[in-house]
C-alpha cells in the first residue's frame, strides 16, 4: 500500500515538471520555425513536445497546429494527417481547432492519406452533381441541360451523347428528366422525367431506358411531381424511390416493380429522408432521416440507429461487400467522410474517419471496386449593400459583408432601420442568422431552435422582435411552415403550418401582423392573403391560363397596401413586373421583358419607402451576366436605370426603410463530381 502511495505522490509531483519541460520545448519549436527558419529542426522538436509525458491539452494541441504548418512548408504529405489528428483529439481547443479546419479545407484536393485520394472527375457549367456513376466508374449519366433530356458522359474522353430525345426546344416544352441511375448490370437507367402538358398541367413519370437510346418506357405516372428514383435492387428488378408530399416536406420510401410498375410503400412519410440505398445483399435498406442514418429489413421493418449521433451524418452508400456504410459527418468539428461496420443489421464498433476535411455532397453512386463518386456544389454567394441616393439618381459601388465565413445570404433591414440580419451557412449543418448594427457595426448571432428549410429567405417580423422563417419544428410535434424566430433567444412560434398555407414558400406578413400573403405551390393557383386568427384563405390572384406567378418571392410596400410581383409566360418568353392592392384588386402591368432580358429570380424588386416607386434588378439570362439596378413608377411609365451592381445573379432587393441604402445577395453556385478511392479496408 504505501508502494502504490509513494509512485501516485511520485506521479503527481512529476506532472508539473513534464508540463514545464514541454512549454518550453514547444516555445523553441516556435523559435527554430519562426525565426531561425529551421523547418527541420522545429518539426523535431515539436515531435519532442508531443512525446513528453503529461503534457497538457493547449500544449499538444498548439504543437500539431505548428508541426502540420511546418510539414505543409516542406510539402510533407504528413501535414492532412497532423491536422486530422489535431481535429480528433483535440477538437475542444477553440481556436487551434478552427485553424486546423482551415488548413485541411485549403489542402482539399488530389492529396493522398494513407492511400486514400480524392480527385476531381469532373467540372465545368454543364456539370449536374445528381446523376449517377456506371457500376464500373467509367460513366456518368445526368442531365443535360441545354435540352432537359438525359446524357452519358465518357469520364475518359469527355464525350456525351443524349439517351433520350424529347424532340422540343424548350421554349416548346418544360419537360425534362433528372436523377438518372444505372441500373446494376450498367444497361439501363431509371429517371424522373417532368412532363409538360400545359395548358393542363404537369405530370410526373418514373421512366426507364437502355444506355444505348433503346427501350424507353413510362413505369409510373402521377400528378404534378415524380417520384425520386434513388437505386436499383441488386437483382434489377425493382426500383427505390422517394415520393415527395405536395404539402409537407416528408418522403415516403417506396419499392417500384421495373416490370410493370406495380409499388410497395416501405417506409411512411418522415421528414428529411434522404439518400436510401439497397444493402448489396438486397435484404436491407439503409436511409438517412433527419440527418441520422437508419438500417430496416427490405419489408421496411426492424428500423435501427446506425451512425449520425450525437452530430448527425448523411448516407453516402454501402461498401461493396455490404460490411460497411459509409456516411459524411462533422463529428469531429469539421465535415469528413466515415465508415461504420455492420453486421446483422446493426452497427459494430465505432466509427472510423477516412477522409477529414472533404465535403463529400451529393453521393453518385460506388462502384464494384469501392470508388465513391460525388458531387460538389459551392455556393459563391454573399450579402452586400450599397448607397443610394433616389433624389440624385444614384448608386455607389456594392460593398461585400464578409464578416462571417461561410455563405451569407437573404439579408432584410429592421423595421426600425437600424439592424441587418442575414442567413450564415457554415456548412455541416452549421446555420446562424447574423444581426448586425448598422449604427455601431456590432455583430451578434441566433442560432434558430428549429430546422431552417433550404433555399428560404429570412425576414424581420413587423413587431422587430423575431424573424419570419419556413423550417421545421424537430423538438415538438414536427410540424412544417412558417415560424417566427425570438431575436433573443432563438425558439420558434409557429405564425402558420404548411398545411394551412398550401404552400412551403416563404409568406409576407402585413404590418399590423394580422395578415398573411402568400403564393400556391402550384404555380398557375395564383396569390392568396391568410386571416391568421381564423386561418381562412382568399384568393387575390389568379394568373390568366397562359401565365404563372413563378417561384420567385413577391413584395409587400410598407404601409401594407400594395404587394408587387412578377408574372411569367412561357410560350411569349415575357416575364412582366406588376402591382396589385394587397387586399386583391386590379393589376397593374408595369414592365414587361423577352428574353433574354429578365429579372432575378428572387425578390427581383423592392418598394422605396414611400410605396411610389419600385427598385428591381434586371441581368440577362446568359452566362455571366452582370446586374443592374432600375427604378420605376409605382404608377407606371418609363424604367430609369440607377446604376451597374456589377454582380451576377444578384436578388433578394431589400430597401433601408430610410430609403439611403440597399441590401442584397449575389454570387452563383459552381458544382464539380469528384471520386473517393481506395479508402476501404482492402
Amino acid at each position: 500500500m504505501k508502494r502504490i502511495l509513494v509512485l501516485v505522490l511520485l506521479a503527481a509531483s512529476s506532472a508539473p515538471a513534464a508540463q514545464n519541460n514541454a512549454a518550453s520545448i514547444l516555445e523553441r519549436a516556435i523559435q527554430k520555425e519562426t525565426v531561425d527558419g529551421d523547418l527541420k529542426a522545429a518539426v523535431d522538436l515539436y515531435k519532442a513536445v508531443l512525446a513528453q509525458r503529461g503534457v497538457t491539452r493547449p500544449v499538444a494541441a498548439r504543437a500539431l497546429l505548428h508541426l502540420g504548418q511546418c510539414q505543409e512548408k516542406l510539402a510533407a504529405a504528413d501535414a492532412r494527417t497532423t491536422y486530422e489528428r489535431l481535429l480528433r483529439e483535440y477538437s475542444d481547443q477553440g481556436e487551434i481547432a478552427t485553424q486546423a479546419r482551415q488548413r485541411l479545407k485549403a489542402l482539399n484536393g488530389p492529396v493522398a492519406t494513407a492511400g486514400i485520394t480524392a480527385r476531381q472527375v469532373w467540372t465545368g457549367p454543364d456539370v449536374d452533381p445528381q446523376g449517377s456513376v456506371s457500376p464500373d466508374g467509367k460513366y456518368l449519366a445526368y442531365t443535360d441541360w441545354d435540352s432537359g433530356d438525359i446524357a452519358i458522359r465518357d469520364l475518359a474522353t469527355g464525350e456525351k451523347r443524349r439517351v433520350t430525345n424529347k424532340g422540343k426546344t424548350w421554349k416548346e416544352s418544360g419537360s425534362s428528366g433528372f436523377r438518372p441511375i444505372f441500373s446494376p448490370d450498367g444497361k439501363r437507367l431509371a429517371f424522373a422525367w417532368q412532363e409538360d402538358q400545359r395548358p393542363s398541367g404537369w405530370s410526373g413519370e418514373l421512366r426507364i431506358v437502355g444506355v444505348d437510346g433503346s427501350g424507353l418506357r413510362t413505369v409510373l405516372r402521377r400528378a404534378d411531381t415524380p417520384d425520386w428514383p434513388w437505386d436499383w435492387s441488386p437483382d434489377g428488378r425493382q426500383i427505390l424511390v422517394g415520393r415527395f408530399q405536395l404539402t409537407q416536406p416528408d418522403i415516403e420510401l417506396i419499392l417500384v416493380s421495373a416490370d410493370d410498375g406495380s409499388t410497395k410503400v416501405v417506409r411512411p412519410p418522415a421528414p428529411l429522408v434522404w439518400t436510401p440505398r439497397f444493402s448489396p445483399d438486397g435484404r436491407h435498406l439503409a436511409y438517412t432521416r433527419s440527418q441520422r442514418i437508419y438500417l430496416c429489413a427490405i419489408d421496411g421493418s426492424g428500423e435501427t440507429l446506425i451512425a449520425g449521433e450525437p452530430t448527425g451524418g448523411v448516407l453516402l452508400d454501402f461498401s461493396p461487400d455490404g460490411g460497411q456504410i459509409v456516411f459524411v459527418s462533422n463529428r469531429t468539428g469539421s465535415i469528413g467522410t466515415w465508415t461504420q461496420e455492420i453486421s446483422g443489421g446493426r452497427p459494430r464498433g465505432e466509427p472510423r474517419l477516412v477522409n477529414a476535411g472533404v465535403e463529400t455532397g451529393m453521393p453518385m453512386g460506388m462502384t464494384r471496386n469501392g470508388a465513391l463518386f460525388y458531387g460538389v456544389t459551392s455556393s459563391l454567394e454573399d450579402v452586400y449593400t450599397a448607397e443610394i441616393d433616389l433624389v440624385q439618381g444614384t448608386l455607389a459601388a456594392p460593398k461585400s459583408i464578409r464578416q462571417r465565413p461561410g455563405v451569407n445570404q437573404f439579408p432584410d433591414y429592421s423595421p426600425d432601420g437600424r439592424r441587418l440580419v442575414y442567413l450564415s451557412d457554415r456548412g455541416a449543418g452549421d446555420r446562424a442568422l447574423v444581426i448586425q448594427s448598422l449604427e455601431t457595426g456590432k455583430l451578434s448571432e441566433v442560432k434558430p431552435q428549429i430546422r431552417l428549410t433550404t433555399g428560404r429567405p429570412v425576414a424581420w417580423h413587423p413587431d422587430g422582435r423575431s424573424f419570419v422563417v419556413v423550417g421545421r419544428n424537430e423538438r415538438g410535434t414536427g410540424t412544417s411552415g412558417l415560424f417566427g424566430i425570438d431575436v433573443e433567444s432563438g425558439e420558434g412560434t409557429l405564425i402558420a403550418s404548411q398545411d394551412e398555407m398550401q404552400s412551403g414558400f416563404h409568406a409576407l406578413i402585413s404590418p399590423d401582423g394580422k395578415t398573411l400573403y402568400n403564393r400556391i405551390t402550384d404555380q398557375s393557383a395564383g396569390m392568396y392573403r391568410m386571416d391568421l386568427a381564423s386561418k381562412r384563405i382568399e384568393i387575390t390572384y389568379k394568373p390568366e391560363s397562359d401565365d404563372s406567378i413563378g417561384n420567385h418571392s413577391p413584395a409587400l410596400s410598407r404601409d401594407g397596401q400594395w404587394i408587387a410581383f412578377r408574372i411569367n409566360n412561357f410560350n411569349a418568353e415575357t416575364t412582366t413586373l406588376a402591382i396589385m392592392p394587397a387586399a386583391g384588386g386590379p393589376v397593374r402591368r408595369l414592365l414587361s421583358l423577352r428574353r433574354p432580358d429578365v429579372f432575378t429570380s428572387q425578390y427581383p424588386c423592392a418598394f422605396t419607402p414611400d410605396g411610389k416607386e419600385l427598385l428591381f434588378v434586371r441581368t440577362r439570362n446568359t452566362p455571366g451576366a452582370q446586374c443592374e439596378l432600375w427604378r420605376i413608377s409605382a404608377s407606371g411609365g418609363e424604367p430609369r436605370k440607377l446604376g451597374d451592381l456589377a454582380l451576377e445573379a444578384a436578388q433578394n432587393l431589400h430597401v433601408r426603410p430610410d430609403g439611403k441604402q440597399i441590401a442584397f445577395r449575389a454570387g452563383r453556385s459552381q458544382s464539380e463530381v469528384w471520386v473517393l478511392e481506395n479508402f476501404l479496408p482492402r
